[in-house]
C-alpha cells in the first residue's frame, strides 16, 4: 500500500510543534525541504536579529536568515524563544528608551508589550509560555518583573536595593534563575515562580552573569570570572554543586551561553562570534574544558529554539525524532538535505543514517511503534492496510551493481541498514530477501547478488524472494539470500551493529 503524500504548509507545521516535509510543488530549481526554525539559533547582528539552522552552520553566516531590520534610531538585541518555537520576545531600543516586544517566528508581526519611559530589557518566557519576566528601573532600581505575554498584568518578582536582572525560567516551570548584587558582588540566584525562596549558587568573588538552564532543568550554564575575561561554566541547579568548566576564553570572554535542545551543546558568545562547545549530560562526565565544535557566525546573545515533541504520525507518514548526521530526500526532490530537527515524513522518503542515526515513529494498530536506525541508505514504505500497517525500510541496492559484472558484482562494496525494533511490525526489504521482527536487532547487508540478515538480538524471519522459503534467524546467526539450503547460520562478529 503506497499513500498518496500529504501536503502541509510551515505554518501549519509549526503549530502543530513539528515540520511537515512534505512533497513541495515543481519548481525551476529542485526543490528541496522547507526551511523551518526548530533547532535554529537565533542571535544580535550588527543591531538586529538574524537565525541560521544548525545544518547550515558557516563561518560566514550567509545561510542566515534576518527577522528583524537595521535602524538608524538604535537596536534590537536579547532574543528569547517561546517554549514552542513559533514567537521570539527582544528588546528593541529606539532613540535611547528600550522596550520589550515580541514578533513571530518568520519575522513578522512584532509588537510592542512594555511602554513605560523606563527601561525594559532581557526577556524570558514561562515553561508554559503564558508569561514573559524582564528587566526594569522603573522603580527606581534594577529590579526583575513578569507580565502576561499581552504585556497586561505586569507586576515585581525580585526587588531590592542591589542590580537584580537577567531573568531565565526553568524548562520544568518551577524555578527562574537571576542575577543580583546584592550580595556585594554579581551572582547567580535562583528562586520560585512566585518569588520566594531566593538563594544564590554561584561561588564567591567572581563576577557572574547570563544563567541559562539545561533543557533537563539540572544546571544552569553561565559567564563567570572577571569583567572581559569570563568563560562559560554549569553547575547543580538544586545546590550550585558539581562546577564544571565548558570553556576557557582567555581574554576574549565567553558570555551569553544557550543550551541546544537536546542538552548536548552550549551556543555562546566570544570575540564577537557565537561559537559551541559539547555540553555534558546532567550528570555525566563533560568534554575537555576549551574544546570547540566546527561552525561559528558573526553576533552575539545566541538563543537556542527548543524542539517541541513531534505529534503521532498518521497512516502514510513516518514521524523521525532524535537525529543525529541525517539526510532526507522527500517524494518530490532530487536532492538530499540535512535533517536536524524532529519532522513528519511521507511514505516514499529517503534516509541517509550512514553517519548517524534516528529513531522513526509510525502507525501501527491503535499506537505506534518505534525503530532506531542507522549504517545506510533506505527509503521508508508502508504496506498492508490502515488498520495493520506493516513498515517496510526498503535498504539500497549498491550503485555500481546497475553496470557490475559477476565478477565484479562480488567486489562491490554492500549497502547496510541497522535496526534496533522497539515494539511493532518492522520490515526492512532487500533485493533477495525480507526480513522482519518484533523488538529485536539486526542489519541487512545488500550485495550485488546476495542479501544477508544478521541477527544481533531476539529473532528475525525472514524470507528467501528466490526459493519462497521462510526462515527464523536467532542471534548470532545469519542468513543470506538466495541459498539453496534455507537454514541460518553462526555468523562471525561484524563492526556493523545496530546503533542504540
Amino acid at each position: 500500500m503506497r499513500t498518496a503524500p500529504r501536503h502541509r504548509g510551515l505554518l501549519g507545521g509549526l503549530a502543530a510543534g513539528f515540520i511537515s516535509l512534505a512533497a513541495a510543488p515543481v519548481a525551476a530549481d529542485p526543490p528541496t525541504p522547507p526551511r523551518h526554525v526548530n533547532g535554529e539559533v537565533v542571535y544580535r547582528a550588527a543591531g538586529r536579529l538574524l537565525a541560521v539552522g544548525t545544518a547550515a552552520w558557516t563561518a560566514a553566516g550567509s545561510q542566515a536568515r534576518p527577522l528583524t531590520a537595521p535602524s538608524r534610531f538604535g537596536s534590537d538585541s536579547e532574543p528569547a524563544w517561546s517554549p514552542n518555537a513559533t514567537k521570539l520576545a527582544f528588546t528593541r531600543t529606539r532613540m535611547g528608551n528600550a522596550d520589550i516586544w515580541m514578533l513571530e517566528a518568520d519575522g513578522t508581526r512584532a509588537a510592542r508589550l512594555t511602554t513605560e519611559p523606563s527601561g525594559e530589557t532581557f526577556p524570558a518566557w514561562s515553561a508554559d509560555g503564558g508569561h514573559i519576566t524582564f528587566t526594569t528601573d522603573r522603580a527606581g532600581s534594577s529590579d526583575v518583573w513578569v507580565m502576561n505575554t499581552n504585556g497586561t498584568g505586569q507586576a515585581p518578582l525580585a526587588t531590592g536595593p542591589g542590580i537584580e536582572r537577567q531573568a531565565s525560567w526553568s524548562p520544568d516551570g518551577t524555578r527562574i534563575a537571576f542575577t543580583s548584587n546584592r550580595s556585594g558582588r554579581t551572582g547567580i540566584w535562583v528562586m520560585n515562580v512566585d518569588g520566594s525562596d531566593q538563594r544564590e549558587l554561584s561561588r564567591p568573588g567572581a563576577f557572574n552573569s547570563d544563567p541559562a538552564w539545561s533543557p533537563d532543568s539540572a544546571r544552569i550554564a553561565f559567564a563567570t570570572g572577571r569583567r572581559g575575561a569570563t568563560h562559560i561554566e554549569t553547575v547543580r541547579s538544586d545546590d550550585g554543586s558539581d562546577r564544571r568548566v565548558m570553556t576557557r576564553g582567555g581574554g576574549r570572554g565567553d558570555r551569553d551561553p544557550a543550551w541546544s535542545p537536546d542538552g548536548d551543546q552550549i551556543a555562546f558568545t566570544r570575540g564577537g562570534r557565537v561559537r559551541v562547545a559539547p555540553a555534558p549530560d546532567a550528570f555525566d562526565q563533560p568534554a575537555p574544558a576549551g574544546a570547540l565544535l566546527p561552525g561559528r557566525v558573526s553576533g552575539h546573545e545566541p538563543g537556542w529554539a527548543p524542539v517541541p515533541a513531534a505529534a503521532p504520525p498518521e497512516t502514510g507518514e513516518v514521524t523521525v525524532t532524535d537525529l543525529e548526521d541525517v539526510s532526507v530526500k522527500v517524494p518530490a526532490s532530487e536532492e538530499f538535505a540535512p535533517l536536524d530537527r524532529p519532522s513528519r515524513l511521507d511514505v516514499g522518503t529517503e534516509m541517509d543514517t550512514r553517519k548517524g542515526q534516528l529513531d522513526l515513529h509510525a502507525p501501527a494498530a491503535d499506537a505506534t511503534t518505534t525503530a532506531t536506525v542507522s549504517l545506510g541508505r533506505f527509503t521508508y514504505e508502508q504496506q498492508g492496510s490502515p488498520e495493520t500497517p506493516v513498515n517496510v525500510l526498503e535498504v539500497a541496492r549498491p550503485a555500481a551493481c546497475a553496470t557490475a559484472g559477476r565478477a565484479v558484482a562480488a567486489r562491490v562494496a554492500p549497502e547496510y541498514v541497522g535496526v534496533r525494533n522497539r515494539g511493532g511490525r518492522w520490515s526492512v526489504g532487500g533485493r533477495h530477501s525480507t526480513s522482519g521482527s518484533h523488538k529485536t536487532a539486526w542489519t541487512t547487508e545488500e550485495r550485488c547478488n546476495t542479501t544477508t540478515t544478521r541477527v544481533f538480538e531476539g529473532e528475525v524471519t525472514v524470507e528467501d524472494l528466490e526459493s519462497g522459503a521462510t526462515v527464523t534467524v536467532h542471534a548470532g546467526e545469519c542468513y543470506s539470500a538466495p541459498s539453496r539450503v534455507p537454514r541460518a547460520v553462526p555468523c562471525p562478529t561484524s563492526r556493523f551493529r545496530p546503533r542504540r
